[in-house]
């Protein structure tokens, strides 16, 4: 840690400090600048607008004056507690051109905690469901959004900021503009001047709508990025902090935060004070306080959550008690984003904000009348620019930079700090698909010590006299020629119009509409439809290598976009490309998954058919006869372990011999959320060969025969068993054979006689042995018997380890890769664990928002269940034919450290043949490794039977 970020000596980094930040720093420093421009002239046609609005009057003196130049108006009084309201209230109004959300005007008071949260209500949340709900809603042309807010930036040194509550709709307002860009969101700042109401309209009506502006008593002003000069540097540099004082780190435990700490007792600081939830968990904590401690420095842990008012007292008490005073805070504690909008819940959005919006307003609360030298807020560049796939981290950020500004005029020392990438240190290194993501798009990591001595630049402009120091800056090294590129052609966004750089002049709009024009020209007098497939098959491999920053030549049409390297956020840049080059709206769940080009180019020739002809009548949906039919909501994506577009699995019509086992009247939470009567899905009904039935793995999902059932060809008919809930089946658990048992019952009543076809995976593949032996033993000896990768445990795991192989297979099963080591799993609680899975999977866009937090437990409680079977489990000598498929790349190490055996040995049969596979125990289900398998299981299947005994 000390070399990672250069400790050379207090004495030689004061001497030099500045000196090497002029030349190395501020050139990455930035600011949001506010040039005025005249008020727009240019009227658009009449249209309806939804007006969302206030108990102030804002929104119907609004309404007034819309409808005094011809426009029609509905004015809905409430915001949007939940997505139900928000669609509800969208299909009463109808399609409009614009929306424009003046909810959050009511949030002027800012004295409590019960303000903010009261603020995010009606803003935030609000807003959330309010996109949701308009995606839900699928109008074929998008309207526009506007979200206003009063009172919450600082044009000039006059405005005072009266607004701070509102602020974090400036945050989620840039994530819309980057996730939503057809949704032209504008974010505007009036203040109370009733002049700055009708300049609001006169922006409404207007062609030349700005994506982010302020409204002075009806003066307009637009927010342009800029590189920011900091004030000039002493002639000689002054001791950063004293050793007679106490500083507070909050998130000091964390790499960033022990980072800022080490740097700080370089420069002079001897009691710290590092802030965290969970205290020293890892050794390299333990040895960096101790290096803290050996420099002579007195270090105490504070065990605190910072968004909790009585654990934070304590924790200044402690000060107050036993240490000098405190003279300065950094509060560096937060919590990653959780996914894109369109996937998170309000608890995932919330869950984002608690640390940095209630801490920070904790911290200053209970600190306002201590005498600090410095209050630095750490907000992030998410703040300023947006960032897809976030959730709710950019607008708490948001709030950071509003609340310095707040607190300065109070005379409080404050500041915000708008950081970019440090290098591996922070979120990034948890969540390393933000990270590509971000230099994809231009941003690029800074050094620890960059980082540092950019914060102590800051601090020496904090304590000159007579110098206004920055309240909000922004620190972030930017390759601004990257961020032209990721635009690929399309309009700079305004705010970064000033900085954003090209290697040729920037395409103008009118030229862009050309260009897209003449894609759809061609398509359109294109009639050979293999034609049409070539020229959409080029197009997209041209920009999913533009994307990777890769060759053409060397995307795989034939491979999943996931296995070619393309993130879900490049993804999702990919997603609003495609919609504005072919003028067609694809849903997200289109781009991610085992999706290929070749997936993309039948997609898009389908959707451009109907478009071009929209009279064309559609196909009705498949149906079975007999079955009961339930939808897969929750699972985005068409993977080995997803199903796109919501696909439906019907499910076999239960016997009534076996409602006693199976029989529930409340849903089941499970990997599909399907409520269903019967276990028994279909995943391929038609055909007239012999049908196969699979058996569910150890965390009682089906979803990685999907793709193996497709591969099968259309003739074979292929269903599949699903685990339900250990409580509320509790015989099926009460032994492996037992459970096979039952499940036998339920597909000889569906199949009455033989040949029967039975397989398994992992888990599974035991279930199906079983069940082969019990057909045997009743004198069926027409049974095929498949069993893929099929592990035997030799130790039962404690369920803080079970839970974090668990959570390890099913990224994998999404083709991710787990966002933290297996061993940082396992030091975490169980419900921690759960909930770090659930965020990622959801900030993959895995999982959207119907799917419950409760999902993942009861898999876990089949797992454990499970396992408990298989451990308890010996396995007779099988007297017929047992087909053995072995992953060639083997048993992750980490599956081997925990106790299963790699190879299945102890299943044996009179014949036993084994098959070697590409791909690893999850990837040999997933494309292409599956036609591979697929091609065997075939050959496999055309001869059932077993060898004469």
């Amino acid at each position: 840690m000390l070399a990672m970020i250069g400790m050379h000596g207090a004495q030689s980094m004061q001497q030099t400090l500045l000196r090497s930040l002029v030349t190395n720093t501020t050139k990455h420093q930035y600011a949001i600048t506010w040039q005025p421009e005249p008020l727009p002239t240019t009227q658009a046609r009449t249209g309806r607008w939804l007006l969302l609005g206030d108990q102030q009057g804002g929104a119907q003196k609004v309404r007034d004056l819309l409808e005094q130049q011809g426009h029609t108006t509905v004015l809905v009084a409430s915001a949007f507690p939940d997505l139900a309201t928000a669609q509800a209230c969208l299909q009463q109004s109808g399609p409009c051109t614009g929306i424009v959300h003046l909810g959050s005007l009511d949030s002027t008071a800012c004295a409590t905690l019960a303000d903010l949260d009261a603020a995010h209500q009606r803003g935030c949340i609000s807003v959330l469901h309010l996109v949701q709900a308009l995606a839900e809603i699928g109008w074929s042309e998008a309207p526009r959004l506007v979200l206003v807010t009063q009172g919450v930036r600082s044009v000039d040194d006059d405005n005072q900021i009266t607004g701070v509550a509102q602020s974090p709709l400036l945050g989620l307002g840039r994530v819309i503009q980057n996730e939503h860009p057809d949704l032209r969101c504008t974010l505007v700042d009036i203040d109370h001047d009733p002049a700055s109401l009708s300049a609001l309209v006169q922006e409404l009506v207007s062609t030349e709508a700005a994506e982010e502006l302020a409204l002075r008593v009806g003066q307009r002003y637009v927010a342009r990025l800029a590189p920011y000069p900091l004030p000039p540097s002493p002639a000689v540099a002054t001791p950063l902090f004293t050793p007679a004082a106490t500083y507070l780190i909050t998130g000091g435990l964390g790499g960033i935060g022990l980072a800022v700490a080490h740097w700080m007792v370089a420069q002079g600081a001897r009691h710290l004070v590092l802030l965290g939830r969970r205290g020293i968990t890892s050794d390299e904590q333990a040895q960096a306080v101790a290096a803290l401690q050996d420099m002579g420095t007195q270090v105490y842990i504070g065990h605190a959550d910072v968004a909790n008012a009585d654990e934070v007292q304590a924790v200044l008490t402690h000060i107050d008690q036993t240490m000098p005073p405190l003279r300065g805070i950094l509060h560096a504690a937060g919590v990653p984003g959780s996914g894109i909008l369109l996937t998170i819940d309000q608890q995932q959005f919330v869950a984002a904000m608690e640390s940095k919006i209630a801490g920070t307003w904790i911290l200053h609360d209970l600190t306002r009348e201590c005498p600090l030298d410095f209050f630095v807020l750490f907000s992030s560049m998410a703040a300023v620019v947006g960032a897809s796939g976030q959730g709710g981290y950019p607008a708490a950020n948001a709030f950071l930079d509003s609340f310095a500004q707040y607190r300065r005029q109070q005379g409080l020392p404050a500041q915000s700090i708008n950081w970019g990438l440090w290098d591996n240190l922070g979120m990034a290194v948890m969540f390393t698909s933000n990270k590509q993501y971000s230099q994809h798009v231009g941003a690029e990591p800074m050094s620890a010590q960059q980082g540092c001595e950019a914060l102590g630049l800051l601090l020496h402009a904090e304590g000159l006299t007579n110098v206004a120091s920055p309240i909000q800056v922004a620190l972030a090294p930017m390759n601004w020629v990257q961020v032209g590129k990721a635009y690929q052609g399309r309009p700079v966004q305004p705010l970064l119009a000033n900085v954003v750089q090209t290697p040729i002049q920037q395409e103008q709009p009118a030229a862009r509409q050309q260009h897209n024009g003449a894609l759809k020209g061609e398509l359109e007098h294109t009639p050979d439809p293999a034609q049409r497939a070539q020229i959409l098959q080029q197009y997209f491999r041209a920009q999913v290598a533009r994307a990777l920053g890769v060759a053409a030549s060397r995307i795989d049409e034939q491979r999943s976009l996931q296995a070619v390297g393309l993130d879900s956020l490049m993804a999702l840049e990919l997603k609003n490309l495609v919609e504005t080059d072919l003028g067609l709206a694809l849903p997200v769940r289109s781009f991610l998954g085992d999706t290929t080009i070749a997936h993309l180019v039948h997609l898009v020739q389908e959707r451009f058919i109907n478009e071009a002809s929209p009279s064309a009548p559609t196909s009705a949906p498949a149906k079975s006869n007999g079955t009961l039919v339930h939808p897969a909501n929750g699972i985005k994506g068409d993977s080995a372990s997803a199903i796109q577009d919501h696909r439906t699995l019907p499910t076999l019509a239960l016997p009534p011999a076996l409602k006693p086992h199976f029989g529930r009247t409340q849903p089941t939470p499970t990997l599909l959320h399907i409520a269903t009567a019967s276990p028994l899905l279909v995943l391929q009904s038609e055909g007239q060969e012999t049908p196969i039935f699979w058996i569910h793995a150890g965390f009682g999902d089906i979803l990685g025969y999907q793709a193996l059932a497709r591969h099968l060809g259309p003739d074979r008919p292929c269903y599949a068993i699903q685990a339900p809930d250990p409580t509320e089946v509790p015989a099926l658990y009460k032994s492996l054979p037992a459970m096979a048992r039952i499940y036998l019952d339920l597909v000889r009543a569906h199949q009455p006689e033989g040949p029967y076809l039975l397989g398994g995976w992992s888990f599974g593949g035991a279930v199906a042995f079983e069940m082969a032996q019990q057909l045997w033993q009743v004198g069926v000896h027409d049974t095929t018997l498949i069993m893929l990768d099929t592990w035997m445990p030799t130790r039962l795991h404690d369920n803080a380890t079970l839970t974090a192989l668990f959570i390890d297979r099913i990224c994998a099963g999404f083709g991710l890769h787990c966002p933290m080591q297996f061993e940082q799993l396992m030091a975490y609680p169980i419900e921690q664990q759960l909930n770090l899975a659930l965020r990622y999977l959801r900030a993959e866009r895995i999982l959207d928002s119907t799917m419950p937090d409760t999902y993942l437990t009861h898999a876990l409680k089949i797992g454990q269940a499970t396992m408990q079977l298989l451990h308890g489990y010996q396995p007779a000598y099988y007297p017929g034919l047992l087909t053995f498929f072995t992953a060639e790349a083997g048993m992750p190490e980490v599956y081997r450290t925990y106790g299963l055996t790699e190879d299945g040995r102890g299943f044996t049969a009179v014949q036993r043949e084994d098959i070697i596979v590409p791909g690893d125990h999850t990837t040999m289900l997933q494309p292409p490794q599956v036609r591979v398998l697929a091609e065997h299981v075939q050959g496999i299947l055309a001869t059932p039977g077993c060898p004469a005994v």
